[in-house]
């Protein structure tokens, strides 16, 4: 069957609501914020391309730095901790993110990202995988926002080999 074939394997794999905050009130280059994804249920056979079915608590720390009035640079640094599930381990991720992004007049940014994600699990097996790409964001109302990358894994330990991609919008509440 092709379900657990990466060309085939697409899914809304789980939803995320998450809380902001700024904590220097003058500085808006600095946000922490915090979600809880809940997986939809997706398929074992889906699970084997685009990862377990577990509830995990993240943490983000943003700095964002203006280079120019549209160019920025934008760093990321975040805490991921997934649950144990039957058929899955508790695994902790600390991803480090940069993006070079450029903002195009009408709401629209493009940018290129390069990301280091390191894997630890309880048995003490470690994995990372390194990642390079780009993308696009798009604001489509005061409360819409839509977003889509492509990044290519171009070195790792221990980890499958897939480039991925990944689309996704946002409904912000003010």
């Amino acid at each position: 069957g092709g379900e657990g074939n990466s060309e085939y394997a697409r899914a809304v794999t789980s939803v995320a609501p998450r809380i902001r905050w700024r904590p220097l009130k003058r500085s808006y280059n600095l946000t922490i914020q915090g979600s809880i994804g809940i997986p939809t249920g997706i398929s074992t056979k889906k699970q084997e391309v685009l990862g377990f079915s577990q509830v995990y608590f993240l943490t983000q720390f943003l700095y964002n730095e203006p280079l120019s009035k549209r160019l920025f640079l934008f760093s990321q640094l975040s805490l991921q901790y997934s649950f144990q599930r039957d058929n899955a381990p508790a695994v902790f991720y600390t991803p480090v993110s940069v993006y070079l992004s450029y903002l195009v007049p009408k709401k629209t940014i493009l940018f290129a990202l390069a990301n280091y994600v390191p894997i630890f699990t309880k048995s003490g097996d470690y994995r990372y995988t390194f990642q390079a790409g780009g993308g696009a964001q798009y604001q489509v109302s005061p409360h819409i926002l839509i977003n889509g990358y492509y990044a290519l894994d171009i070195t790792g330990k221990n980890y499958p080999d897939f480039s991925s991609y990944s689309l996704s919008l946002r409904f912000m509440i003010r």
